[in-house]
């Protein structure tokens, strides 16, 4: 019952729970997703490196 009214409410049908193999492709998405996002941070990295190793390299050559 509704306290402000006493009129009857009705219920909202609950949502299922994910089973265990729907958890566990979510988990494994959100992984790989965790995953290619450092992948893409240490190319960056990797590629600042390489630029400031070049620049480096530039100025002994000098």
């Amino acid at each position: 019952m509704d306290a402000e009214d006493g009129d009857l409410e009705e219920e909202m049908p609950e949502e299922p729970e994910p089973e265990g193999e729907e958890e566990d492709a979510a988990a494994a998405e959100a992984a790989a997703a965790e995953a290619e996002a450092l992948a893409a941070a240490i190319a960056e990295e990797e590629a600042e490196l390489a630029a400031l190793n070049k620049k480096k390299a530039r100025k002994a050559c000098r």
